[in-house]
């Protein structure tokens, strides 16, 4: 009998080992096999290292999302900010893991963020 072809693989072909998302801690031999982790690093509260903070304008903010683009950890979500209400931002600040780095205020072009010192800050 011929051998088969599926999907345009030979079935004497090696076996293709397809990467599953992992749902157990980052061990380093499981990582050097597999780019398949959750998103985020951080997993436990800001302890307290971090100096300034980012605080949102919402009168300013646009809603252009390039703060919530360019967290580096996921920190900056989109909120469901009523449109006619200006008191509230289209996006927070999760600060329970935001680390200061201001990359956010950085990128955003219409002066919506100020990083705060944290003394400063109630």
């Amino acid at each position: 009998m011929e051998e088969m072809e599926t999907y345009g693989v030979p079935a004497n072909a090696p076996a293709i080992r397809i990467p599953t998302l992992q749902d157990t801690q980052l061990d380093p031999m499981q990582f050097a096999q597999s780019t398949c982790f959750p998103a985020g690093h951080l997993v436990t509260k800001n302890a307290g290292w971090r100096q300034v903070r980012p605080v949102i304008d919402p009168a300013a903010c646009t809603a252009c999302l390039q703060c919530y683009l360019y967290c580096p950890d996921g920190t900056i979500r989109k909120t469901h900010a009523d449109p006619v209400d200006s008191t509230q931002a289209a996006v927070f600040v999760d600060l329970d893991f935001c680390k200061g780095c201001g990359i956010c205020k950085r990128v955003c072009k219409f002066d919506a963020i100020k990083m705060v010192p944290e003394s400063e800050v109630d």
